[in-house]
């Protein structure tokens, strides 16, 4: 695939998959979304208005990624997949 295209599913360390679906405005609305993308947890879905440009897409990927990562470290945390770091004494 080539770089510049957007991505149908993306997978974050500890085998957290993402799928990536470009979709018409309306079912964004039918979601409750107030903008051009949203992030929905539960299925692990990133949902992207279709009709924007690439540069808009890459945009809205990038800031979508940003709610699933935080999603993901939550996730890892919570099944013991990963721990917070301990902190150096004094």
């Amino acid at each position: 695939m080539p770089s510049h295209l957007i991505p149908r599913s993306i997978t974050l360390p500890f085998k957290y998959r993402i799928t990536v679906k470009q979709v018409p405005y309306e079912e964004l609305l039918h979601r409750a979304c107030e903008g051009s993308g949203d992030w929905d947890s539960e299925s692990r879905t990133i949902y992207i208005e279709k009709d924007l440009t690439l540069p808009e897409k890459r945009y809205m990927l990038l800031s979508m990624l940003h709610h699933a990562l935080l999603d993901a470290s939550h996730w890892a945390l919570d099944a013991g997949i990963a721990a917070p770091g301990v902190s150096a004494q004094p």
